[in-house]
């Protein structure tokens, strides 16, 4: 069974002197893995134990929480410790180097959300203006034929189209597996993530509609 952090805060005063027992005849119940929220921030991370002992940093306890030590005590400790390879790091330590990995954690995500919005706007809107010069004689052509303006706009749109729905699908594709392998393994999205996620694509379809509505306006100078 599993239990995560916040549901051991509710349920224990203190987990490590109380314990729970669960009484059902028909079923046993074991820890088969982990979960916790090491962020702090909506991202609730699950990791089975095969893979914790694979790659923690020792297979027993790497977490020895002591109190009220004098130096002799503490000496004695140390040096059975250093012995089997372990390092004594004190808590202050690991609480600013945990504030340091959150702070480059949420920037990494800001930082890649950010320049993955310019790229895709920037070529959105780059691609709806050169389609427009490329062919703006044969727009020219199509309309001296008799082709009504109507038709002639639904290409347009069309082809912006054509270049934007392949290219949210593949990015949110290959951004997924990033972020699933490579950035956070076992990440459950939060709903924070979900909002950001929302209001960039709110920003790229306004730069869609500007892209279109800047392509209508150059055709009409053309076939006017």
């Amino acid at each position: 069974m599993l239990i995560g952090d916040s549901l051991e805060a509710k349920l224990f005063d203190n987990s490590t002197l109380q314990k729970l027992k669960l009484h059902d005849d028909s079923n046993q119940y074991k820890i088969s893995g982990v979960v916790i929220d090491s962020f702090a921030a909506g991202y609730s991370i699950y990791c089975p134990l095969n893979k914790l002992i694979a790659e923690g940093v020792a297979n027993g306890t790497n977490l020895l929480m002591l109190e009220n030590v004098d130096a002799a005590v503490y000496d004695d400790i140390s040096e059975i410790l250093e012995e089997y390879g372990y390092q004594i790091i004190s808590m202050e330590k690991m609480i600013e180097q945990s504030l340091a990995n959150y702070n480059n954690f949420t920037n990494m995500f800001k930082v890649l959300g950010g320049v993955m919005f310019a790229i895709f706007s920037f070529q959105v809107i780059v691609y709806s203006f050169l389609y427009f010069l490329t062919y703006r004689k044969d727009f020219e052509l199509l309309y001296r034929l008799g082709i009504k303006k109507r038709s002639i706009y639904g290409s347009v749109v069309t082809a912006i189209l054509l270049q934007i729905i392949p290219g949210i699908a593949l990015g949110s594709y290959f951004g997924a597996i990033i972020g699933r392998y490579f950035l956070v393994p076992y990440a459950v999205l939060s709903n924070f993530a979900v909002i950001i996620i929302a209001v960039i694509v709110g920003f790229i379809l306004i730069a869609t509609t500007a892209s279109i509505y800047a392509s209508k306006k150059g055709l009409e100078r053309v076939i006017v």
